[in-house]
Order: C-alpha cells, then sequence, then structure tokens
C-alpha cells in the first residue's frame, strides 16, 4: 500500500514539475502566433512588459525605440485593439503584422 502511495505521489510530483516547466518556458497548449509590432508616424514604442493588459499573452523576442517582435496567444486583430485602447491610438499609429517563422 505505501509503495502504491509512493508511486502516485512520484508521478504526481513529476506532472506537478513537468507543468510548471512549460509555463516558465511558454509551452503551453494553444497556437502561438509571431508578430512584428510597429508605431508609426515618428511615436516611440511604449514598453510592452509593464501592460498588464498582455501580460501572459505575449512573449517580447527583441525591441527597439518603434519596433517589437513578440510571440502572442492572441491574433492580431484583438492585439492591436488592446494596443490602440491601452495607449489611446488610433488605427494609423500601430501596426501589427504576422511574421512567418
Amino acid at each position: 500500500m505505501v509503495t502504491i502511495l509512493a508511486i502516485i505521489f512520484g508521478l504526481l510530483l513529476v506532472f506537478a514539475i513537468v507543468r510548471v516547466a512549460q509555463i516558465k518556458l511558454g509551452l503551453t497548449k494553444g497556437p502561438i502566433y509571431h508578430y512584428s509590432i510597429a508605431m508609426q508616424h515618428g511615436l516611440k514604442l511604449p514598453d510592452l512588459r509593464k501592460n498588464h493588459n498582455l501580460r501572459g499573452k505575449i512573449k517580447i523576442i527583441s525591441m527597439t525605440d518603434d519596433t517589437c517582435m513578440v510571440q502572442s496567444k492572441i491574433n492580431d486583430t484583438e492585439l492591436k485593439t488592446t494596443l490602440m485602447k491601452d495607449y489611446g491610438l488610433d488605427s494609423t499609429q500601430v501596426l501589427v503584422e504576422e511574421v512567418q517563422k
């Protein structure tokens, strides 16, 4: 009986460790999209790492003053709408384009 409980506990522990590693590495289920986010008309890109509405939805790959490459769990329309709403931008000021891997 103790052996069976030890095996079950061990399997649960392994599952928990693997799941935490998946979350930390961004390997959760669901599609991952790759986007380039660019500011237009000479605007500087806001620091997307500080955006609470995007936390957990995007992973920043690289960033310059006016362009950012991200992996995203949300589609381009939702990403652009979130950026426009959060930073008071109109559709001509921010460009979100899908990038082929």
